[in-house]
């Protein structure tokens, strides 16, 4: 309900310098309400927000791996965000954007699942996960680069995010050791 009255709320999520286009994804979105079917309800578009979090994993190798051979596949696997087009990155790790759902949490549990999972990976431990945008933020930091890594981060078993925003991992917030 918006004001009380039914509407359809579509979240779009626009590669980082689009956010001005969201008006022209609303117009053709309300063109395709009316001109198919009776129209019975409101339709509107809201920006959707990636909330960056920070990652510490310590993990053990085992014999006869090198860190510099096992690194970029634990990397790929998260789901690291590189400030690349989407379409330039890999969308198969667990932070990438066709992995992840608005509102949807994430465990630093499953870190070390997808952490351990990682061929040459012995053992994997979550030393610190929390994010590191506050949704209320104004204005709204949208290029990973710009935001502060806390001096003294908290281990989060659970990160979550509000409705319009999408869990992001950028390369260089996470650490691993």
């Amino acid at each position: 309900l918006v004001e009380n009255i039914p509407a359809v709320i579509v979240t779009v999520l626009m590669e980082t310098g689009r956010s001005g286009e969201l008006a022209a994804v609303a117009d053709t979105l309300r063109a395709h309400n009316t001109s198919r079917g009776a129209g019975r309800f409101s339709v509107s578009a809201e920006l959707g927000k990636r909330k960056y979090v920070t990652a510490s994993i310590e993990y053990a190798l085992q014999a006869g791996n090198r860190a510099d051979l096992v690194e970029p596949e634990i990397r790929r696997a998260l789901g690291m965000n590189y400030a690349l087009a989407t379409g330039e990155e890999d969308q198969t790790g667990l932070f990438s954007l066709r992995r992840r759902r608005f509102g949807g949490r994430e465990y630093a549990s499953t870190l070390e699942g997808v952490t351990q999972n990682v061929g040459g990976v012995l053992w994997a431990k979550t030393r610190f996960f929390t994010n590191l945008n506050v949704e209320s933020d104004i204005p709204y930091i949208d290029h990973p680069e710009d935001l502060d890594l806390p001096s003294a981060p908290d281990l989060n078993a659970i990160v979550s995010c509000g409705a319009g925003f999408i869990l992001s991992l950028y390369d260089k917030h996470l650490l691993l050791k």
